[in-house]
């Protein structure tokens, strides 16, 4: 399931759970990324591309505890980089993952809320993408993560599998 957190997130929002409070400080990170994929596993990829891609991802995670009791946990993951193809042509891309969930007093270690994730990948070559999706996001923030979709475009995920398809960050 780790193509539904971000790199690195289900960890940030674990040590901002434990250091939360009324209100703790936002936690900031700051990753290198690097993703592979093809057109076996993309369909809206030209027939043999393969897409090498680097860059830098930073998430902000801020945890509050709300009215009621309940704890809120908002993350904001955004990476920016380029790519190649097999071609040597050049690419840049965009990725944006949000999510906003809180827990429920019947169940105070599962939280709930949406997440919306966006991929784009444009360039010089044949490669042009822009998948995405919104959905019911249901985590335990640390081992469990599910995701429902509520509405997608492009062909991002598998969420059945939780695989990535044409949105591999």
């Amino acid at each position: 399931m780790k193509r539904f957190i971000a790199a690195g997130a289900l960890g940030v929002l674990s040590a901002a759970f434990s250091a939360s409070a009324a209100a703790a400080p936002p936690k900031i990170e700051t990753s290198p990324v690097t993703f592979t994929m093809s057109s076996k596993a993309c369909r809206h990829l030209p027939r043999g591309t393969t897409i090498r891609g680097k860059g830098t991802m930073r998430s902000v995670t801020t945890t509050t505890i709300v009215q009621g009791g309940a704890t809120r946990v908002i993350n904001s993951s955004h990476a920016r980089g380029t790519a190649t193809d097999q071609a040597r042509n050049t690419y840049v891309f965009d990725y944006s993952n949000t999510f906003n969930v809180r827990n429920l007093a019947p169940s105070p270690s599962l939280y709930t809320g949406l997440m919306y994730d966006l991929f784009t990948l444009s360039g010089t070559g044949p490669a042009q993408l822009a998948n995405g999706f919104l959905a019911q996001f249901t985590t335990d923030l640390g081992t469990f993560a599910r995701l429902d979709p509520v509405n997608t475009f492009g062909d991002p995920v598998n969420f059945g599998a939780g695989t990535a398809r044409c949105d591999p960050l």
